[in-house]
């Protein structure tokens, strides 16, 4: 086995096995960041870019990929060029992202995917009897994941305007958030009665969906804004919370 295969297959252990890699590199740290925060792919679109910039001295051996979830490895109708290459300190490399095959994806809403960068710090060739220091050396690796939203043309309302269709229902000991709109959301802020729900974690909907999250007390009114495409926030929504039956 060559260094390259022996690496990549380090690297994808890696991502299977160690659920704390570091999430999202700090560029003050000399990490590596993305050039965005999330990659919207139209239907129509050919393919799309995204750059990935080293901040420090070190260089690094980056694979990238699109997957279907964010901590798996299950493929994805899509492909990235170049799939593994090396990051020079203090350089940007741009990544083709490209759809591939001919899989079916709904037409009637967004489709949700992940693209992924696994960056591990640049060494020297190992002895053939040194893979288990490999392995170990490996395991620093960093692993950066943005969200990808395959898009159709045509969807029945704007994406500007989906942000203020949620509607939310009072039911037993919990809020009830639907989503009519075809596409994801995710909240930037949110908040029952001007108290803040914690949506540090990622709080997303799908396409004509709901969730249900804690409320205290009866509550009347939700206030939220939501993440853009451009990775900023919404205008300020607000709205009555229905009251309902017992969950």
């Amino acid at each position: 086995m060559n260094l390259v295969s022996l690496i990549v297959r380090r690297m994808l252990l890696v991502a299977a096995l160690l659920v704390a890699l570091t999430q999202g590199a700090n560029a003050e740290n000399g990490g590596i960041s993305i050039s965005r925060t999330r990659v919207i792919f139209q239907s129509t679109d050919n393919a799309q870019t995204v750059s990935l910039q080293n901040h420090g001295n070190l260089p690094y051996l980056v694979q990238s990929a699109v997957v279907a979830s964010p901590n798996g490895r299950e493929p994805a109708p899509f492909l990235t060029t170049p799939p593994l290459f090396r990051l020079e300190g203090h350089s940007k490399n741009a990544v083709r992202i490209l759809r591939k095959g001919d899989a079916a994806l709904p037409d009637d809403r967004e489709s949700v995917f992940y693209f992924t960068a696994i960056a591990v710090p640049s060494m020297s060739q190992p002895k053939a009897s040194d893979d288990t220091a490999l392995a170990a050396r490996v395991s620093v690796g960093i692993q950066n994941t943005i969200k990808l939203f395959y898009r159709p043309v045509g969807l029945a309302i704007a994406q500007e305007e989906a942000a203020g269709r949620l509607g939310f229902q009072h039911k037993g000991a919990t809020v009830q958030v639907n989503n009519p709109t075809p596409y994801y959301l995710t909240f930037s802020r949110l908040a029952f009665d001007e108290a803040d729900v914690d949506v540090s974690r990622g709080i997303m909907i799908a396409p004509f969906s709901h969730i249900s999250l804690p409320a205290a007390g009866n509550v009347r009114r939700a206030q939220w804004t939501l993440i853009n495409d451009y990775g900023g926030n919404s205008p300020l929504f607000n709205a009555a919370v229905k009251s309902g039956g017992a969950t």
